[in-house]
């Protein structure tokens, strides 16, 4: 950001050609491509209650070859809803760093909980969706530094929408985010929740017990939708 212009960093060019922004209060009056300027960039904002959307409909290839950059020109400061919010592809990510903390647990500088080891602690969020269904709850954990293996065996509780879903965290496959180039990490599928309608909701996450010497260490959670 750089006065009333907010700069978006695209390193995975959209397939269908738009990129959605959902939680942008902020009116846009123009969004163009640093590589390519004269490249017509529409934008389309849309708002339904308390959820506000910016579709951004890009040329059909990117300028750059490994990352792209958008400059949008808004009508004033940036306003966003700082909220994890639903995106375009119907997930729900909840990261760490993004949680209210309790107990002992805190947010390292790469944004992952650490100094999780009593069933005291616990992580929460205040979430918002644009269309309810059934979700899974996918826990993405981390090892414990460069280079190790990630040891599950944690058990955990996390709460939405008045219920509970609880278990061992056990791999069920390796994840592929930036992160777990330094850190592996592991995707734990926990079980289904079912969010019936499009509104906030608040979610925690504690652990109930832990693999022993060993402490808990959380990237994110995402919910994803099921048919």
């Amino acid at each position: 950001q750089k006065g009333n212009a907010l700069y978006l960093l695209v390193t995975s060019w959209p397939a269908d050609g738009a990129l959605t922004l959902p939680g942008l209060r902020s009116q846009v009056l123009s969004a163009q491509l640093l590589a390519d300027p004269a490249a017509p960039v529409e934008v389309q904002q849309t708002r339904d209650g308390e959820w506000h959307e910016t579709r951004l409909v890009l040329p059909a290839s990117a300028p750059g070859a490994y990352v792209s950059v958008l400059k949008l020109e808004l009508d004033g400061g940036v306003d966003v809803d700082a909220s994890p919010l639903q995106q375009a592809d119907g997930r729900v990510v909840l990261p760490a760093h993004m949680a209210a903390t309790t107990g002992g647990v805190s947010i390292d500088r790469g944004g992952m909980s650490t100094g999780w080891r009593s069933t005291e602690d616990s992580l929460a969020w205040s979430l918002r969706i644009k269309q309810g269904g059934r979700f899974r709850v996918e826990f993405i954990c981390a090892s414990a530094g460069h280079g190790a293996v990630w040891k599950g065996g944690h058990e955990v509780a996390f709460n939405i929408a008045g219920h509970t879903v609880a278990g061992l965290l056990v791999k069920h496959r390796d994840s592929d985010s930036p992160r777990a180039q330094h850190h592996p990490e592991a995707v734990c599928v926990l079980g289904e929740v079912e969010l019936p309608e499009a509104r906030s909701w608040d979610a925690t996450v504690q652990a109930l017990g832990f693999a022993e010497g060993s402490q808990l260490r959380l990237a994110e959670i995402q919910l994803v939708p099921l048919p």
